[in-house]
């Protein structure tokens, strides 16, 4: 497996940055905040959501590069809990083809500058990775704003979330967790692209050559620190 994510500069240019999305600006933003408060990342939004439409933005004030648009990028301004990415056009052309964890998909547009662009909205819910992980045999490591990691935690809960919830007391929520060991589920053999958790994805080898074909400047690609096991070969 491999980890996909989107470079923060545009091959360190002094003039040039991905911007981060934001939802404030969408059309009925009301409607759409309110249902991702109501979902709480645990289930999908109603088709009726619009996403018309996402403004970019650059985090420092005083950043004044030129913004570009990203290839993916999570909707962070906003109701984040709700894991919504926004994807080019071409590169959701290509992850189509593959085998991705159950998400929704949701038309939008870019304001970038006087254009509107098209993108496709994907959302995937917080707890549908515990569909191809086993807790059994699984470990994890959380890490909070100050790098103090704890590892090698065994869960004790029923789901994800409740995991999640024990460790966001503990670090008044500014923490991030990843596997430490990973035991997959044999359903996962078969998926090509895994939203992890945080702001990147895991994805095979066949995807892999597949995105390094279409040559999208603003991804990055780097060989998964994590060993994937199976569960049926414990």
């Amino acid at each position: 497996m491999y980890k996909l994510k989107k470079k923060i500069h545009h091959d360190n240019s002094e003039v040039k940055a991905y911007g981060s999305l934001s939802g404030s600006s969408v059309i009925g933003k009301e409607l759409f905040y309110g249902s991702c408060k109501e979902s709480k990342g645990n289930k999908f939004l109603s088709g009726n959501i619009n996403f018309n439409y996402i403004t970019p933005f650059l985090i420092s004030d005083f950043d004044n590069r030129e913004i570009l648009l990203s290839d993916y990028t999570k909707l962070e301004w906003g109701p984040d809990k709700c894991n919504i990415f926004i994807f080019s056009e071409k590169l959701y052309d290509i992850i189509v083809r593959f085998n991705l964890i159950e998400h929704r998909i949701f038309d939008g547009k870019v304001l970038l500058g006087e254009d509107l662009i098209d993108v496709k909205c994907l959302q995937f819910l917080s707890g549908s990775i515990e569909n191809y992980f086993d807790f059994k045999y699984s470990t994890f490591k959380v890490t909070n704003l100050d790098n103090i990691n704890k590892c090698n935690i065994k869960n004790s809960h029923q789901t994800l979330n409740e995991l999640l919830s024990e460790y966001s007391k503990k670090y008044d929520d500014f923490f991030m967790w990843e596997f430490d060991r990973s035991i997959m589920k044999p359903s996962f053999r078969k998926i090509d692209m895994f939203y992890n958790g945080g702001n990147e994805f895991y994805i095979s080898e066949r995807l892999k050559n597949a995105l390094e074909s279409a040559t999208l400047e603003s991804l990055q690609i780097t060989e998964c620190p994590i060993n994937f096991e199976y569960s049926d070969e414990q």
